[in-house]
């Protein structure tokens, strides 16, 4: 089992280049095509988003935006073609969108496209003046498109060698299971898989039955995927700081887990693991939903 097609979104930020020469790498792993994606959101629009804007834009800065846009865009998709080229990968095409707005938006774009891929890379947001996505835009992606996304890391070099140890967060929740899908070539492919059961002594009725990742693990054994089961009490620690800790301890270089296991907006005024995890970021992370 392999993805036959990878979606890179591409933005113009320093880290960049090491994410594209990530995506064509297992592109070229996987002999798959891979696609770039710009979005744009004009700079005007922005400024409305945030109340700075007092005045609709005029149409000449309207032209102007779009020019400028549209001239980046020819750049960098010239870039993206030159960087794959170099991965050997042959089979590549170049998309650009433009958003009205901001944020939310921007992860719509991305999801629209998602979904006539395999699998999506999504590098770490950068603060800077084309970068509009935010720390939980690749859950939200995942969400909206039932595509597996793969979150980069700022880093100096590609993640060339990525998905060789990897370790697996597994709460027995449907998300999971579907990370769990999504990153099937990877854990067909991995030299070990980690799969870590973390239960909680207060938890009332544990979903994990007698045997905590007894059946999921027959599932990927099935699957031709070795796994080794991890059993972790979370003694009154978070499940982000029990995976970060274990991710430091067994060497992974590659995180599996599902996103949002509540909502969103829980999560993100009270706190969870994936908007915990999404924004540390401690390896290249794969997440499903």
């Amino acid at each position: 089992m392999s993805y036959a097609s990878l979606l890179v979104h591409v933005q113009d930020t320093p880290s960049q280049p090491v994410f594209t020469d990530t995506a064509a790498a297992l592109a070229a792993r996987w002999m798959a095509r891979v696609t770039g994606l710009h979005t744009h959101v004009p700079t005007y629009n922005s400024y409305i988003a945030t109340g700075d804007y007092p005045v609709a834009p005029s149409p000449t800065m309207i032209a102007e935006d779009e020019t400028a846009a549209r001239d980046r865009d020819a750049e960098m998709a010239r870039i993206f073609a030159q960087r794959v080229e170099a991965r050997h990968v042959a089979e590549h095409d170049w998309c650009y969108r433009s958003a009205d707005l901001a944020g939310l938006q921007t992860a719509e774009l991305i999801a629209n496209e998602a979904r006539a891929h395999d699998l999506v890379v999504i590098g770490r947001p950068a603060p800077t003046t084309h970068d509009h996505t935010s720390a939980d835009t690749p859950a939200i992606v995942a969400q909206a498109s039932s595509r597996p996304v793969l979150v980069l890391p700022a880093h100096d070099t590609p993640f060339t060698e990525l998905g060789r140890h990897i370790v697996l967060g597994w709460n027995a929740s449907r998300e999971a299971q579907r990370a769990i899908s999504g990153a099937l070539p990877l854990l067909q492919d991995a030299e070990s898989v980690n799969l870590v059961v973390i239960d909680d002594s207060h938890a009332l009725v544990s979903p994990h039955g007698e045997e905590p990742g007894a059946d999921i693990a027959l599932y990927l054994a099935r699957h031709g995927v070795h796994v080794e089961v991890s059993r972790l009490e979370s003694g009154g620690r978070s499940v982000a700081d029990l995976l970060c800790s274990h991710i430091t301890e067994t060497g992974a270089d590659t995180l599996c887990m599902g996103a949002y296991g509540h909502s969103r907006l829980r999560e993100f005024i009270l706190g969870g693991t994936t908007y915990e995890m999404l924004r540390r970021l401690p390896v290249p992370t794969l997440v499903g939903a």
